[in-house]
């Protein structure tokens, strides 16, 4: 029980101190430059989580690009990926941010997939060694569950207007026929993903081959095919500015609205009650979990 007092007493004083930061310095979160900027800043914004439509994460760089303060930008990734048209919005995006100021990547544990689509817009990659990116491909999944249908006593009924309105289906086998029509669609998009990265990377040839066909790679394998710059931190992104770019401003992060009100939700939780709940008291003692994402 003494574990748990201590404990709620420290999330409680975290959720203090982020309370009055919010209250005190919104600028912070909200991407608004307060006192003390006029020298110019990098700004900083983080890219995690499945990567879907985000209208406040495009607004926000638009702001960027806008702002003249802004001497450059800073961007880390720590994604699965996610749709190929979230992927694209973000790359769009990143990549008309870069024409107005320098904008580099740094991954963290993984970039793959759509997050490394979207990392093609910026001016300079960073991996660490052991980050996971790369993954170059597309899919589209379906299940054929009509055996299973079949033996609980489910008989779907399916009315289409169009030969191949419910291909792929998930209750029956797709014929070659409707696998020829569905397959195009990925490889379509898969074309679309693999000229960006000849376009930003100049892979060609048989690397191209390589470094498109779907694997992963650490960073320290991305680099040796070309798939980012230079093995680094955020520390070596600041200095590559400075030494090469002449820009040594602070730092400020930047988050969109969504953040914030995730943000706020999360103090919200932290109430007094909520520390000494059930949920809590549980996890008094060593603790040694490995929580897989929910992606």
């Amino acid at each position: 029980m003494k574990l748990t007092y201590w404990r709620s007493l420290a999330i409680l004083a975290v959720a203090v101190s982020v309370g009055v930061l919010l209250s005190q310095n919104t600028s912070l979160f909200r991407g608004h430059l307060g006192a003390g900027a006029s020298g110019g800043i990098i700004a900083r914004i983080v890219v995690d989580g499945v990567i879907a439509d985000q209208r406040g994460r495009d607004e926000l760089i638009e702001q960027l690009a806008k702002d003249k303060r802004v001497k450059a930008v800073l961007v880390r990734f720590d994604s699965p990926g996610g749709t190929t048209v979230g992927g694209e919005e973000l790359y769009e995006q990143l990549r008309l941010l870069s024409k107005t100021k320098p904008v580099i990547s740094v991954f963290r544990t993984v970039c793959a997939s759509a997050c490394y689509m979207a990392a093609l817009g910026t001016s300079r990659l960073y991996a660490r060694e052991t980050s996971l990116t790369g993954s170059i491909g597309v899919l589209m999944q379906s299940a054929n569950v009509g055996e299973l249908a079949k033996k609980i006593g489910i008989e779907p009924l399916t009315i289409t207007g169009g030969k191949y309105k419910d291909s792929p289906s998930m209750f029956k086998t797709p014929s070659e026929d409707e696998l020829s029509v569905v397959r195009p669609l990925v490889e379509d998009t898969h074309a679309y993903f693999i000229g960006l990265v000849k376009t930003h990377r100049g892979i060609t040839g048989d690397a191209l081959g390589i470094a498109t066909d779907g694997r992963v790679f650490t960073g320290r394998q991305a680099l040796n095919h070309k798939l980012i710059d230079a093995i680094g931190s955020e520390s070596d992104a600041l200095f590559w500015l400075k030494t090469t770019k002449n820009i040594r401003g602070q730092v400020h992060d930047y988050a969109t609205e969504d953040e914030i009100d995730e943000l706020k939700k999360w103090l919200k939780s932290l109430s007094p009650l909520e520390f000494l709940s059930a949920k809590i008291a549980p996890l008094d003692g060593m603790v040694s979990i490995w929580h897989l994402g929910s992606y």
